[in-house]
């Protein structure tokens, strides 16, 4: 069999289809100076030979590790195996970092649909006790607010606080009320923004304790959380219990999934003291 001839090339469909690209594709590759066809003939007819099928191979990988094709030329250019190496662990790094953000955007989402059913299924302003595990928890000084511009300008903060930490920006973000300022029904007077983390190592942390917890969910609104208060100091009061420093105000139901503020259903909570 001779091997010489050009029997043993295929034209730009012919080779299109086997790789499985379009005609347009490989066009484009060769206007690039990526990939460029074996032969090209005087009439511009362009012939591909089978020993490219390898060569489009290293291509298709190197797009698939998210390379731009003046990239993918650069490399092509110079390549060696030593580039080799540091390429495949630049692109081993790059996927470490994006399995981590999605393993955490799947806990959140997992979370979230958690919450979600649990507000679904309490009566809502209803008192009910949990016993909850130790929290660690990345947090924003609140206190130097005087007013709602001060809170966007604190909330924009604490988006910068977590995306520093290499946190993914929550869809909501919880409230921390000192006692104190419960008790001078100061309830939109928050310490602190928060957002719940697994690491113990962040900076700016606040370590919720274990223990048990009175609860209520409220779903009247972000604004109008006065009556859940009271009825959490009133059962605190009733049933001779001593409660911890702080309230956390988890928004259960937000903007995801109710219209606007008015409509959030938001779990407010504050540990027993032992």
């Amino acid at each position: 069999m001779n091997f010489s001839t050009k029997e043993g090339y295929f034209s730009t469909a012919e080779f299109a289809k086997l790789i499985g690209v379009t005609k347009h594709t490989l066009f484009h590759y060769d206007k690039m100076g990526v990939f460029s066809p074996k032969i090209k003939l005087k009439n511009n007819y362009r012939l591909y030979s089978f020993t490219q099928f390898d060569t489009f191979l290293v291509l298709s990988t190197l797009k698939e590790l998210g390379m731009s094709l003046k990239e993918i030329k650069s490399y092509l250019d110079k390549r060696n195996p030593n580039d080799f190496i540091l390429l495949l662990e630049e692109k081993e790094k790059e996927m470490d970092e994006k399995i981590a953000k999605l393993t955490q955007m799947k806990k959140l989402i997992s979370n979230k649909a958690s919450q979600t059913r649990e507000s679904l299924t309490i009566k809502g302003d209803h008192i009910f006790l949990t016993r909850e595990e130790e929290a660690c928890m990345l947090v924003t000084n609140a206190l130097e607010a005087e007013d709602y511009r001060d809170l966007g300008i604190i909330i924009s903060k604490h988006i910068a606080n977590c995306k520093n930490q290499g946190l993914l920006t929550p869809s909501s973000i919880g409230q921390i009320i000192h006692i104190d300022d419960v008790k001078a029904k100061n309830y939109l007077k928050y310490s602190f923004f928060f957002t719940k983390i697994n690491s113990m190592e962040c900076q700016n942390t606040h370590h919720k304790k274990a223990g048990e917890y009175i609860n209520i969910l409220h779903n009247n609104g972000l604004f109008s959380t006065s009556d859940a208060y009271k009825k959490i100091l009133e059962y605190a009061q009733t049933n001779k219990l001593i409660l911890d420093s702080y309230f956390y105000e988890d928004i259960i139901l937000d903007e995801l999934s109710v219209y606007s503020y008015e409509d959030y259903t938001i779990k407010i909570s504050v540990r027993i003291s032992d």
